[in-house]
């Protein structure tokens, strides 16, 4: 397997490394977990590497029975995929990993499941189908009170009424996810995305607004 010093790209990353090394001596059980880690972390350095810890995560889970781990790669791996625009294969990867979510139990997975889908469509700009999606994760998130993925419902269904302008329910789905993500302190350090969203969103209706 690649090492971290090579996935960087000439940049020492230690974290990854020391991740990589852990994952290479521990147990199956906690190896899954660590080599989706491991992909999750490089999905936008390197997403062709983060699939390959991915894979690795994913048989490891398969091997072990580890059904959070097992949706988790699924999930890991369709980002990747949308990373480098194999939308079909990221397609494949989302629908797997509602699947198992939903035969596994595992809601927070599944709600994260819809919004990645949801994100996917938004990424081909079907902005009606995306929404789709993103109402079936809102309810999920709602009953479970998960601030995460309460947040990122609201952030996409904004980017997904933007994308059919909208304005008015987009600068309200923003603000709902600026609010969570205020409110939440661990969330906090992702505030700035729903924001510079609502700064395009207030960009493109003044502008629609000049053109009238």
């Amino acid at each position: 397997m690649t090492s971290g010093r090579v996935v960087a790209q000439g940049v020492v990353d230690k974290k990854i490394d020391s991740l990589i090394q852990l994952a290479n001596k521990s147990s199956d059980t906690i190896a899954a977990k660590l080599n989706n880690d491991i992909c999750w972390k490089l999905r936008n350095v390197n997403p062709e590497i983060a699939i390959q810890y991915g894979m690795k995560g994913l048989d490891l889970a398969k091997r072990i029975g580890d059904r959070l781990q097992e949706v988790k790669a699924y999930a890991y791996l369709g980002v990747c995929q949308r990373n480098l625009d194999n939308f079909d294969e990221a397609l494949k990867y989302y629908e797997l990993g509602i699947k198992y979510a939903k035969e596994f139990g595992v809601d927070d997975q599944l709600g994260y499941g819809y919004v990645n889908l949801g994100n996917l469509l938004i990424y081909q700009k079907k902005f009606k189908e995306a929404e789709k999606q993103l109402m079936e994760a809102l309810p999920i998130a709602q009953r479970l009170g998960d601030s995460a993925v309460l947040a990122y419902v609201y952030l996409n269904l904004g980017r997904a009424r933007l994308g059919i302008n909208d304005f008015d329910k987009s600068e309200e789905y923003f603000y709902q996810a600026i609010r969570i993500r205020t409110e939440c302190k661990k969330l906090n350090h992702q505030v700035t995305v729903p924001k510079k969203y609502l700064a395009d969103c207030h960009a493109a209706s003044g502008l629609r607004q000049l053109a009238l």
